[in-house]
C-alpha cells in the first residue's frame, strides 16, 4: 500500500496539531530523514523538547531507529520490534509516504507499544481475569444444575424404558419439549434427566416456577430489566431467567398456570438457550 503526501507548511501545522492529540508516539521525516514533526507524546518519552529535534537527521535522535532504511528501501515495517538505547523493547510501523509523482517523500514512526513489557503485563492480567471468569462460570453452573439423570427414573417396565429412550433422542436436539403429568408424577425429574443427556448438560438448569410468580412480576422475571426501568427496580438493573439460562435449559414448571398473555409473549419473542 503506497501512502501519498506532499509536504508544505500548511500541511504540517496540519499534521502537527492531529498528532499531538494522539496517545502514541509519532514522528514525520522528510525524504532526507530530518525530522518534520514529533509529537509531544514521543518528545516526553524521549525527554526531549520539540527545538531540539526539528530538522535533525531521526537517527540522532532516536537510536537504533530504522526509518532511513524504510526510506532507502521504500518498503514498510508493519509491528516490528524496535530495541532503544536504554533495553526498552517497543513495537512499531514505519510507513514511506510518496508523492504524486511516485517519490517518496517521507516517513513516519508510529510506536505501537512504548514498552513491550506492558502487553507482558497485559496478558497476565487477562490471564487472571480468565481464571476468575471461569471459577465465577463453575460456580453459577454448580448452583444451576441439573441433579438427576436417566439412572435415577426408576421403574423398568417397556412404558418405562420407551419413555426414557424417546427422551433422550429429544434431548440431542434444540426442540422445545413440552412434558405432561398429574401432580407428583415427576415432570420435573424428567427435565432434569434430558438437560443432562443434552449437549446443554455442562449449562445452567433454570427451573421457573410459573404458578409461583405474581402476574405482574412475571415479565421482569423471565425478561429481566434494566436500571431505572421502573419504581423499585434494583440498581444496576436484573438479569432474567432466559439470560441466566443462556447455552442451557430454562424449565418452566406449571407453564399452563401462566397468564395466556404472558404465554404469546414467550412463543414471539423469546431468544432460544
Amino acid at each position: 500500500m503506497d501512502f501519498k503526501m506532499e509536504f508544505n507548511m500548511e500541511t504540517v501545522k496540519v499534521l502537527d496539531l492531529i498528532f499531538e492529540h494522539l496517545p502514541i508516539s509519532m514522528v514525520l521525516t522528510d525524504e532526507t530523514g530530518k525530522i518534520i514533526i514529533m509529537n509531544d507524546h514521543y518528545l516526553k518519552y524521549l525527554n526531549l523538547k520539540k527545538e531540539d529535534v526539528i530538522g535533525r537527521p531521526v537517527e540522532d535522535v532516536i537510536p537504533n531507529t530504522r526509518l532511513p532504511i524504510v526510506l532507502n528501501t521504500g518498503l514498510p515495517e508493519i509491528s516490528e520490534p524496535h530495541v532503544y538505547s536504554d533495553g526498552v523493547k517497543g513495537v512499531v510501523h514505519r510507513l514511506p509516504l510518496y508523492n504524486d509523482r511516485g517519490e517518496i517523500s517521507g516517513c513516519l514512526g508510529m510506536v505501537i507499544l512504548d514498552d513491550i513489557h506492558d502487553l507482558d503485563k497485559l496478558i497476565e492480567v487477562n490471564r487472571f481475569l480468565d481464571k476468575k471468569l471461569t471459577k465465577y462460570q463453575n460456580e453459577v453452573r454448580s448452583i444451576y444444575r441439573a441433579k438427576y439423570s436417566f439412572d435415577q427414573i426408576l421403574g423398568k417396565s417397556p412404558v418405562i424404558q420407551k419413555l426414557k429412550c424417546y427422551a433422550k433422542r429429544l434431548a440431542r436436539n434444540d426442540a422445545d419439549i413440552l412434558i405432561t403429568g398429574e401432580t407428583g408424577t415427576g415432570k420435573e425429574l424428567w427435565a432434569h434427566a434430558i438437560h443432562n443427556e443434552s449437549p446443554r448438560a455442562d449449562y445452567p438448569f433454570i427451573t421457573v416456577n410459573c404458578g409461583a410468580i405474581p402476574e405482574n412480576l412475571l415479565e421482569s422475571e423471565l425478561f429481566g430489566y434494566e436500571e431505572g426501568a421502573f419504581t423499585g427496580a434494583k440498581k444496576g438493573g436484573k438479569m432474567g431467567k432466559f439470560q441466566l439460562a443462556e447455552g442451557g435449559t430454562l424449565f418452566l414448571d406449571e407453564i399452563g398456570d401462566m397468564p395466556l398473555l404472558m404465554q404469546v409473549k414467550i412463543l414471539r419473542g423469546s431468544p432460544r438457550t
